[in-house]
């Protein structure tokens, strides 16, 4: 099935997308995703619109151990270099976690994360850290301004997203993120507060 004859259809709902998604088998789906040109990301970040709310648990489900990762692989807009990953936990406790030596004590309403890619674009603009709180309108804000102090192990070590090169891409840098089904997120992407001709595509593994 091609997801981009669906999304060009002039009425289009959220729920004829979502119900072509969850006909499809899973490693169907997940080529039909991946294979979107960036305008049909576009067009599905306005459609998702207030259709399914997201949650912290719809990124890292409920029950999972603080500083577990959940990874997304991710497809964004962009002409060049469009897959990425995001990697998400809960935050680490204060005392008996198994992360990083500086470990901080959890807010309730927050996940932690960074963005991986190949280990040269890692080199010369950083993991890209964030902190993730849940928003109006059944959405997930994404902040590259707000870093953990702390990491699990085996996550790069944070760095500040407003130096170096790393704030070119990072600075000033906030995604919203809409659910579109379980395990799959569209979001558009901000920064200093203006909304960007940037969106992209989440998918858990």
């Amino acid at each position: 099935m091609d997801l981009r004859h669906i999304l060009q259809s002039p009425s289009l709902d959220a729920r004829a997308f979502t119900g072509a998604l969850d006909a499809m088998p899973e490693a169907e789906r997940r080529r039909a995703l991946f294979s979107l040109p960036g305008s049909a990301l576009a067009k599905l970040y306005d459609v998702m619109a207030g259709h399914h709310p997201a949650s912290l648990n719809t990124l890292v489900p409920e029950g999972l151990p603080y500083g577990e990762s959940v990874r997304f692989e991710g497809l964004n807009s962009l002409p060049l270099g469009r897959r990425f990953a995001k990697v998400f936990c809960r935050p680490l406790r204060q005392s008996g976690t198994s992360g990083s030596a500086a470990s901080e004590a959890p807010k309730a309403a927050e996940l932690w994360g960074y963005n991986h890619a190949a280990a040269w674009v890692m080199r010369l603009f950083g993991p890209g850290y964030f902190k993730v709180q849940e928003a109006e309108g059944g959405e997930l804000e994404i902040d590259y301004g707000r870093i953990p102090k702390a990491h699990p192990i085996g996550w790069p070590s944070p760095a500040h997203n407003d130096e170096g090169l790393a704030r070119f891409v990072y600075g000033g840098l906030h995604d919203r993120v809409r659910a579109v089904r379980d395990g799959v997120l569209i979001g558009r992407a901000s920064k200093q507060g203006k909304a960007m001709d940037t969106w992209f595509l989440l998918q858990r593994e």
